[in-house]
């Protein structure tokens, strides 16, 4: 039980199929209200191109934080290892900002957070990328190359490795500069694919997610027939 409840499958892709649905039949506005479940983005502020970007973010984070990071500190260190990162990745979550009122406390989780999650993050820009081999409309040498050229240094930190992964495999720009009530976000793009992200740009994302967990779950299942092999 708590692993079913440490690893999160259905949600974030029902999340991400939500949002197409919102925004195929109630348009835009739909769509705004819709991802903001998904994002810690300003979703009132974005256009169509914004939130479908959003959404292909949130999956790509999501990927790595709720599939590949739980699966791999539960292989490596059993129940303490999966509740231990379940903890953290709460607390960065929810307090793991650089904003005054989070300052002392919030430094602090973020930083566990960077630690635990160095691995899984480029794991699972891995994994995209070879599901994306397996995905119509999608690639797996773009996505690979994409992480290694845009993900190093990017103010995203670890998230901008599944993130960039993304970007590349479905020739997307991801991230970029946003503005965020009154004031503008510079970040760098991830990828040199087309930032004008349309809704179609969802249906291999959703597939993307769904191959990526299969063949996570092929390599857990071959780690675990090599172990009962060569205990």
């Amino acid at each position: 039980l708590v692993v079913a409840r440490a690893v999160a499958i259905r949600k974030p892709w029902a999340g991400l199929r939500d949002v197409l649905v919102a925004l195929d039949t109630g348009g835009v506005a739909a769509g705004r209200d819709t991802v903001a479940a998904l994002t810690d983005r300003q979703s009132w502020s974005l256009d169509l191109h914004g939130v479908v970007r959003a959404g292909a973010e949130a999956a790509a984070r999501d990927l790595d934080r709720r599939v590949v990071g739980p699966i791999l500190w539960y292989a490596l260190l059993g129940l303490p290892g999966l509740l231990l990162w379940t903890t953290v990745e709460a607390m960065e979550r929810v307090i793991g900002h650089t904003t005054p009122r989070h300052a002392h406390f919030g430094r602090t989780a973020a930083g566990l957070g960077r630690v635990l999650g160095w691995v899984p993050s480029r794991l699972a820009a891995l994994l995209i990328a070879v599901a994306a081999l397996f995905v119509p409309r999608a690639g797996g040498w773009p996505a690979l190359r994409t992480a290694i050229r845009f993900a190093p240094g990017h103010p995203a930190g670890n998230a901008a490795w599944p993130m960039s992964a993304m970007a590349g495999a479905l020739g997307l720009a991801l991230g970029g500069p946003r503005k965020e009530g009154d004031r503008t976000v510079s970040e760098p793009w991830l990828g040199d694919g087309r930032a004008r992200a349309l809704p179609k740009d969802l249906r291999p994302a959703l597939v993307l997610f769904h191959v990526t967990v299969i063949v996570a779950a092929a390599l857990v299942a071959l780690a675990g027939a090599l172990a009962l092999r060569f205990p």
